[in-house]
């Protein structure tokens, strides 16, 4: 019996965690590859809200395949220093609370990106994935559309 009501109370505490606004502001980048149609969402998360140097390395990497980035940072806070490097590579930041973690963040990420209709390619990353340690070119253009609807690139240890 208590274990029901237990879970019932978290099931209820989450439909209505859904129904609140998660995005705390959204702030215009400087859209390097403004017209593409190639898009990404990024998600981010560090309990200090750094932007750390391989994120802006992987950021970098999708930029210069020609992908329009929108980048979803769930952090307590935003360092300023990292978030100007962040905007020069993206279409945009979205800043939201932690609630989905990063399909959360994905959600956010694909509705402020509206129809993905007419869209090649889209990737949806995050930044618990240390690389790459080769240009991402080289694995993405493994995948074109012609070729593949859908892949995965993950390692675990």
């Amino acid at each position: 019996m208590g274990f029901n009501v237990v879970r019932a109370v978290r099931v209820a505490a989450g439909m209505a965690r859904r129904g609140l606004p998660q995005v705390r502001r959204i702030l215009p980048g400087q859209n390097p590859n403004a017209g593409s149609a190639k898009v990404a969402v990024y998600a981010h998360f560090d309990r200090r809200g750094q932007i750390h140097d391989y994120v802006l390395y992987q950021l970098r990497e999708l930029a210069d395949c020609g992908f329009r980035t929108v980048f979803v940072s769930s952090s307590p806070e935003l360092n300023p220093v990292g978030l100007d490097a962040v905007l020069a590579l993206t279409q945009a930041v979205i800043w939201r609370k932690n609630n989905g973690h990063d399909f959360g963040s994905y959600k956010d990420g694909l509705a402020h990106l509206g129809t993905l209709a007419g869209q090649a390619q889209l990737v949806l990353m995050n930044d618990s994935v240390y690389g790459p340690i080769w240009p991402l070119a080289r694995l993405l253009e493994r995948f074109e559309p012609q070729t593949c609807d859908f892949f995965s690139s993950t390692d675990s240890w």
